[in-house]
């Protein structure tokens, strides 16, 4: 799959849920198989990085399913939306960090070439690192391999 760069304007509206640790997005994925709710999920256990996650939301259970795979046929809308609910998150935490990694390679490994093809746009506004380790990180450089990655507001 070719993946090209994002003009990050075609996107969703968006909703905003807080609650003590965890600050929830919400929106709808619009596509071959209908609507289905989407929410992107920061959660942090040190008040200052957060962990960022995309999946379909339940509304029996209210819980997000992380693991599931949607193709709805709107995948860069979906990840123009994403962009812009981290965006949205970041400038109101903007001394916070957001991490993020796939729950399986072929995800990261797509993150990485989304982050990649749209290095330019998003150095103009984020810091980010690539993730080997727990231990192991560095600025990002899309010649490498990363486990995950961690973007912080440039400092300005």
């Amino acid at each position: 799959m070719d993946i090209e760069k994002y003009d990050f304007i075609e996107k969703y509206d968006f909703t905003l849920d807080e609650s003590d640790n965890k600050i929830s997005y919400f929106f709808n994925s619009i596509g071959i198989k209908g609507t289905i709710k989407k929410s992107v999920i920061f959660e942090t256990k040190n008040g200052f990085v957060y962990q960022m996650g995309l999946g379909d939301f339940d509304p029996i259970t209210q819980k997000t399913d992380f693991k599931v795979m949607s193709n709805n046929g709107d995948m860069k809308k979906v990840i123009a939306t994403t962009m812009k609910i981290a965006m949205d998150f970041m400038q109101k935490h903007s001394n916070d960090v957001v991490g993020f990694s796939g729950n399986e390679i072929r995800k990261t490994t797509f993150y990485q070439r989304i982050i990649t093809n749209n290095l330019d746009y998003l150095l103009q506004y984020f810091e980010i690192h690539g993730v080997f380790s727990l231990n192991e990180m560095e600025i990002f450089n899309p010649e490498k391999q990363y486990l995950g990655f961690f973007f912080k507001n440039k400092k300005q």
